[in-house]
């Protein structure tokens, strides 16, 4: 195995919690506004749609062993084009990276910090996810891989816990309103997968290639029934009406369950607070750190010595751009469709161009992470 090369675990791990960030405490509220109770439904079918496009990068990345999305997009689409699709991959994960870093301020601002202001804690976390970008790519996956049993351990003993105030009642009749609800929700429930796409770059290091598709959705599945577990039992506790009129419902249950002695921990809303901080910062990093990559890799500019002095203010600027939160979850909503929609669409036209044009890589230099 090289020197830089990535586990299958470590993959695993990176993708999962690459999606696993601010998303959770906001989207069971805004998909449950579109899809009613059969929100859940809406996260089956996404769930899919995320797992059918993970599929497509991880045939890319076994076509082009070694290589990331800006080595292989420039042999399949030619160096103009490819060089015009990972730039505007890069913006848009960068950008992404920014407000999930300003939402996670507004969330910690609303029931931990505070007092503190939204400036300092933004900053915190842009600072936090640039100096990741320093690290080699292996240093990126063994954090990951670090943290992956901290936050499912956790989010596991939370689902626990929310199903023991479950009513039924308030996940029937299904299909009430019909399937357009539940299918008008896949936008919106996108949002909650955003950050799937990173694996365009991070499985050009996969030490065991031949893995990768099993790596890669095993990382979406882990999600996908994280949050299709966390929407059906809040709904399920709070009933479509009061759920879609909750800013943040996770933290509105986790205040119910904080002083539940069947849980096995006192003051589990703290406990659960930081675990979510250690996701959140795993998610703005990994999003950061993939558009940062992209671009060096793509301009031939050195990352760590010219790049991330100028994009680390940018970041920043953009993050706290949106007014108010409202505006920046709207607008970080926005960009998450983008992201996944140009992700899952590049995915789509190059495995269509590199199957007719019979294009692959070779076995795959080693790679400096």
């Amino acid at each position: 195995m090289r020197k830089d090369a990535l586990s299958p675990g470590q993959i695993t791990a990176i993708i999962a919690e690459s999606m696993l960030g601010v998303s959770i405490l906001t989207v069971p509220g805004t998909v449950t506004r579109v899809s009613g109770p059969d929100s859940w439904l809406t996260f089956i079918i996404t769930w899919g749609v995320v797992a059918g496009v993970i599929a497509l990068i991880t045939s890319l990345s076994l076509r082009f062993p070694g290589e990331t999305i800006s080595g292989y997009a420039s042999s399949i689409l030619g160096s103009g084009l490819g060089t015009i699709l990972c730039l505007v991959l890069a913006l848009l994960e960068t950008v992404s990276g920014a407000l999930v870093a300003r939402v996670f301020a507004e969330a910690v601002g609303a029931v931990v910090l505070v007092r503190a202001p939204i400036e300092i804690l933004s900053g915190a976390m842009v600072i936090l996810a640039l100096y990741l970008s320093f690290q080699r790519v292996r240093v990126f996956g063994r954090v990951n891989a670090f943290f992956f049993p901290i936050i499912w351990v956790t989010f596991g003993v939370f689902i626990a816990g929310v199903y023991g105030y479950v009513r039924l009642a308030n996940l029937t009749p299904v299909l009430s309103r019909g399937v357009r609800p539940v299918l008008r929700g896949v936008a919106p429930a996108l949002f909650a997968f955003q950050g799937f796409e990173t694996a365009l770059y991070f499985l050009g290091f996969a030490g065991k290639p031949r893995e990768n598709m099993k790596a890669a959705l095993l990382g979406v599945s882990a999600v996908g029934a994280a949050y299709l577990a966390t929407v059906a039992g809040i709904t399920g506790v709070f009933g479509p009406g009061h759920l879609s009129n909750l800013q943040w419902p996770v933290l509105e249950v986790i205040k119910v369950l904080g002083g539940e002695s069947a849980l096995g921990f006192e003051r589990f809303e703290a406990l659960f607070i930081t675990v979510w901080m250690i996701a959140a910062f795993t998610t703005a990093g990994a999003l950061v750190y993939t558009g940062v990559r992209i671009f060096s890799e793509t301009t031939g500019l050195r990352h760590d010595a010219l790049l991330v002095p100028i994009v680390g203010p940018l970041v920043y600027l953009i993050g706290l751009a949106p007014d108010n939160v409202f505006r920046a979850m709207q607008v970080a909503s926005i960009v998450s469709a983008l992201t996944v929609c140009w992700a899952a669409f590049i995915s789509v036209v190059m495995c269509a161009v590199a199957a007719i044009r019979g294009r692959r890589g070779d076995a795959g230099g080693a790679r400096s992470g």
